[in-house]
């Protein structure tokens, strides 16, 4: 039986290894990938979820966007608008770690989300922003793997409705 030191550092070894791969810029083209997928359904069995995590950087308790956070919105601008997502509607959800009260979470969560629509909405054309909509999940929806206060739930999710 694996000792309490032993299960924490195999908790942590995951948690750095998730958040490392989650902070990775994700192109235009993966982000397309992701949420055009192939839309087929074989003898019930579901198509591939149509969504992908985004590491956006904000400033620390703020819904104010980091100095990286551009170049990664930029991709996520490109990506929608493709042909194939330009006339779908889109979900912007945000999400947050467990620190802190639940309901200011939700809060902030849903602050960063509008903030992602608004920059997304700013590059103009060919993204029609009245389909994009924002939700706020707060500490809610926390990835499965990590500890509760990781900066790896901190994450804007983009969804096709």
């Amino acid at each position: 039986m694996p000792s309490l030191r032993h299960t924490l550092a195999a908790l942590m070894v995951v948690a750095c290894c998730n958040a490392t791969a989650s902070q990775q810029l994700q192109d235009s083209a993966a982000i397309r990938e992701a949420l055009i997928g192939n839309g087929t359904q074989s003898r019930g069995i579901a198509a591939r979820p149509r969504l992908i995590s985004l590491q956006i950087q904000f400033q620390r308790d703020s819904a104010v966007l980091g100095a990286d956070a551009g170049r990664q919105l930029d991709e996520l601008w490109l990506a929608l608008g493709d042909p194939q997502l330009r006339t779908r509607s889109i979900e912007i959800s945000g999400h947050t770690d467990a620190s802190g009260d639940a309901e200011y979470n939700r809060q902030l969560s849903e602050r960063r989300a509008e903030a992602v629509r608004k920059y997304v909405a700013a590059k103009g054309p060919p993204v029609d922003v009245s389909l994009l909509s924002v939700v706020g999940h707060g500490e809610s929806q926390l990835l499965t793997g990590l500890l509760p206060e990781d900066p790896a739930h901190r994450r804007v999710e983009i969804r096709v409705l």
